[in-house]
């Protein structure tokens, strides 16, 4: 079995931005691979994640994994 990781580093984006860089990000890696992002991981601050991402990642069945605060 193939497995392939990619990591995104920290990127400096305005809040306004990082959901339509995440979908964008997810739409290449979805070309270029023919792979699904399956699990993504963040703190819990909350500050960069809203209820579209949310809704976004569930819709796709992305397991959104945060840390304990």
């Amino acid at each position: 079995m193939y497995s392939l990781y990619r990591r995104l580093q920290s990127i400096c984006l305005p809040k306004s931005q990082v959901f339509e860089r995440f979908k964008a990000f997810r739409a290449m890696v979805k070309k270029q691979t023919d792979c699904k992002i399956k699990c993504i991981h963040s703190d819990n601050g909350g500050e960069y994640m809203n209820h579209r991402f949310n809704k976004y990642c569930a819709d796709l069945e992305i397991i959104h994994q945060r840390n304990v605060p």
